[in-house]
């Protein structure tokens, strides 16, 4: 069904999107364990890419999730 389809993308969105959060987020980590090290400028920008990108989905898919599942339409 349509709902069952867009549950799961929306599941694959909020993946994506905490993923690339935690990998971004991983210099910082090796950094105050006393590590300097940044991935390549490449990585870089395909995870933010991605990152800000899935955020948005993630939003939008919310509100679809909400007006599916969740709102009632009243017809009259």
């Amino acid at each position: 069904t349509a709902f069952t389809q867009s549950a799961w993308a929306l599941l694959a969105t909020w993946l994506i999107l905490l993923v690339s959060g935690i990998v971004m987020a991983l210099p910082v980590v090796l950094w105050a364990v006393g590590l300097v090290w940044f991935p390549p400028r490449e990585v870089t920008e395909a995870l933010s890419f991605a990152h800000y990108w899935s955020a948005w989905l993630a939003a939008l898919g919310f509100v679809v999730h909400l007006g599916m599942r969740h709102w009632v339409w009243r017809q009259g």
